[in-house]
């Protein structure tokens, strides 16, 4: 895996070396039997375009405005960065080799209702497609896809990214863990999918980690809401970053930054489409559940959950939070134009990557 040069994005920043290590305490692990085989119900791209895309879920009863509460101290601990990391350089030829028919769906037109919605600066943040025309190989698109699952209430699905060169997904903890009913079960990711289709074929999940702090719930869920999935190679033996590379991670990050979200949402192309939206970040209002939380323009709903928040967007690629969802106008912004995920910090998304032994 080739490393790409990491781009500060301040100099107090620091290059995490490796073996870093965090305390391993209140993680949430299952680990899932089976093979590389898909699950049956996402194993074709007509039955993938069938499945919906997961509903957030909104205010208290996703830990929202808990009134008051305590305040991160500012600039407490130094941010950490893990860098990204290239796909290998035969990946195309063996991806064109092994998945022809997905490839061949590139050649398809979006649906003329999907290429004319509006696109340009609404409010505080600009939408636009990352694959309308084909699929959108680039080394940054290509390490982001759709994850299938079961939950509670039927198949759905969430976005994510491969984060780490241990073959590790990231997505939200929603789209992994329902409190009172645990963790979901068939996780699968397809890659830069498009249409029902990935370029380089779907990863089922051998192993699903969230913070503890996701279910038991309490003053600011949302900085929990993410999970981290490891892979199991493909049916041919081979890893999901052989195909893809990874993006890097950014922990303690400011909390206004200039970001680039990325997903598959439902009100925008149906969840077919790798839509982006670029704005900047920012924390919610005192009494909000602030601590660890960003807020970020963006016109996608459902379906882009999990979908990276992403620092220096194709170029340092640090991913430094995941979409989480919606609380309320006070503390959100208005529905469809504003939302929320998890800042990334060492004392949750490091201690997930520590379980899995390290990223």
């Amino acid at each position: 895996m080739r490393a790409i040069p990491t781009i500060l994005v301040a100099a107090s920043m620091l290059l995490a070396p490796a073996g870093t290590a965090w305390a391993q305490a209140d993680v949430l692990q299952r680990s899932f039997p089976g093979g590389a085989a898909l699950p049956p119900a996402f194993d074709t791209p007509e039955e993938r375009r069938a499945v919906p895309a997961l509903a957030w879920t909104g205010g208290a009863a996703a830990g929202g405005p808990a009134g008051g509460g305590p305040e991160d101290a500012a600039g407490a601990a130094a941010p950490v960065i893990l860098p990204a990391g290239l796909p290998h350089p035969d990946a195309d030829a063996e991806a064109r080799r092994r998945f022809a028919d997905d490839w061949a769906l590139a050649a398809l037109p979006a649906p003329p209702a999907a290429t004319a919605e509006a696109e340009g600066t609404v409010a505080t943040f600009t939408q636009y497609r990352e694959n309308a025309v084909a699929f959108n190989l680039d080394f940054t698109q290509r390490t982001i896809g759709k994850l299938f699952f079961t939950a509670p209430g039927g198949d759905a699905t969430c976005s994510g990214a491969v984060v780490s060169g241990n073959n590790l997904v990231v997505t939200a903890a929603h789209c992994c863990y329902t409190p009172g009913s645990g963790f979901h079960t068939n996780f699968t990711f397809f890659p830069g999918y498009r249409l029902g289709a990935s370029p380089f074929g779907g990863f089922t999940a051998r192993t699903a980690v969230v913070p503890a702090g996701w279910r038991t719930g309490g003053f600011n869920r949302r900085k929990n809401d993410v999970c981290l999935l490891r892979m199991r190679p493909n049916r041919d033996g081979r890893d999901i970053t052989f195909f893809t590379g990874h993006l890097g991670l950014g922990m303690g990050l400011p909390y206004v930054q200039s970001l680039h979200a990325v997903g598959y949402p439902g009100n925008i192309g149906g969840t077919e489409f790798m839509e982006l939206c670029t704005a900047e970040s920012f924390r919610p209002p005192r009494g909000c559940g602030r601590d660890n939380v960003l807020n970020m323009g963006c016109s996608m709903t459902f379906g882009s959950s999990g979908g990276p928040w992403v620092a220096g967007y194709r170029g340092s690629n640090l991913v430094t939070g995941v979409v989480s969802g919606y609380d309320d106008a006070t503390c959100t912004g208005p529905f469809g134009t504003t939302f929320n995920g998890p800042r990334f910090t060492a004392a949750t998304i490091g201690k997930l990557c520590d379980r899995l032994g390290g990223c």
